[in-house]
């Protein structure tokens, strides 16, 4: 049999395979097309599980008594264990003409003279690389030597069940890794935008209608653009680009709500490639206007505070009591620079004359959390003393 006339031959189990139908109907439409070519036979598969080495009858059932079923199922392979566990143990064909006087058969004879069974033809089911997935069988009610093309049949079966096989492994890994995309994409607690290359956003999650203001429908079909405030566009536009050739990029930029309000967005755009093309950009955006606010009111604070005229100090409330923070008036006032007194204790700057009994009551209303006022002697760098 050519290879154009079994392709031909088998043109409607491809299109089962290729339209990814359900395996148990690949097997039955594999075993029904070989049965129809080989005189007698009844086709059965088996599955063959890795950790626990042993065979599992899968399709074929009707051909066989309950007993005989129970007595195969999850047996285990070995060299001598009729024609299947023969044929998995030594991957390859295994041709048992009689099973009457076939010694891998020697443990079944009470079953199968209960089954009628007389000959067994089985071949392991490989895949290209080497994986064993199962195997391929024929039984018959009398002895029977198999031709050469019965043997091209079988193994012509044999390879259409591990073809099937490895589409299906492929596909379920697929939506294995789709399933975890999608996980990842809708659960993440940042806003995700997928920009096709022309910046368009074809996909969101549902954080970016929090952020955004958009509903999903609405944010599907715009430009990148759109979310962005003017002064920011030439920026975002640079980092888009960048993302194009397949470099992710870090930004911090006002962005646009749909309600026309401005607000900040820590943004990093990052390369969607596939076979090492980029075929889309992913932004992923976090609202940090709270934060940016918070940096600059301390900005403020922290310059209201460096220009104050009085001395200030600011000390952590560990015990040590380091210091943290000094204003230019106090480095001024004790002719200390700041890297000279930052993380160490203010009792740096008392001296012989300093009274214990006012250190003590700042001690005291530090540690009873009150607000204290005192009068207290300390030294300045150069030995002289202030009040």
């Amino acid at each position: 049999m050519s290879q154009t006339a079994n392709y031909l031959d088998t043109q409607s189990i491809f299109n089962l395979i290729g339209h990814r139908a359900d395996l148990t109907l690949i097997f039955q439409t594999v075993s029904e097309w070989l049965e129809a070519r080989i005189p007698d036979s009844m086709v059965s598969i088996m599955l063959y599980s890795e950790t626990e080495q042993t065979l599992i009858l899968i399709s074929g059932t009707k051909h066989f008594s309950t007993r005989y079923q129970e007595a195969i199922n999850g047996i285990k392979i070995g060299p001598n264990v009729g024609a299947c566990g023969a044929a998995a143990f030594h991957r390859e064909l295994v041709i048992c003409e009689n099973l009457v006087t076939d010694q891998n058969w020697n443990n079944f004879k009470p079953l199968i003279q209960e089954d009628n069974l007389n000959a067994c033809w089985s071949t392991p089911i490989i895949n290209a690389q080497g994986k064993l997935y199962g195997t391929f069988g024929t039984y018959y009610r009398s002895p029977k030597c198999p031709t050469p093309t019965h043997i091209k049949l079988l193994r012509h079966a044999a390879s259409l069940i591990a073809l099937s096989m490895d589409l299906h492994a492929e596909w379920q890994q697929k939506l294995a890794l789709h399933d975890k995309y999608r996980s990842f994409f809708t659960y993440h607690p940042d806003a995700i935008f997928e920009h096709n290359l022309e910046g368009i956003v074809i996909d969101v999650n549902l954080v970016c209608e929090d952020i955004t203001k958009f509903n999903l429908e609405q944010a599907r079909g715009l430009h990148y653009s759109k979310f962005i405030c003017a002064e920011f566009q030439s920026i975002a536009q640079t980092a888009f680009e960048q993302a194009l050739k397949g470099n992710s990029q870090h930004l911090e930029i006002q962005a646009l709500n749909a309600l026309g309000e401005c607000y900040w967005l820590d943004l990093t755009y990052l390369p969607i490639k596939q076979a090492q093309h980029v075929v889309g950009v992913f932004g992923v955006a976090r609202d940090i206007t709270e934060r940016r606010e918070t940096e600059e009111m301390l900005r403020l604070l922290k310059r209201s505070v460096d220009a104050n005229p009085l001395g200030i100090v600011l000390a952590n409330a560990a015990p040590d009591q380091a210091i943290e923070y000094v204003n230019p008036a106090f480095e001024s006032l004790t002719g200390y620079k700041k890297e000279e007194i930052i993380g160490k204790n203010c009792r740096f700057l008392q001296g012989p004359d300093t009274d214990p009994k006012a250190v003590n009551k700042i001690h005291n209303a530090l540690k009873e959390q009150q607000e204290i006022q005192i009068t207290l002697k300390n030294y300045r760098k150069d030995g002289s003393w202030f009040w």
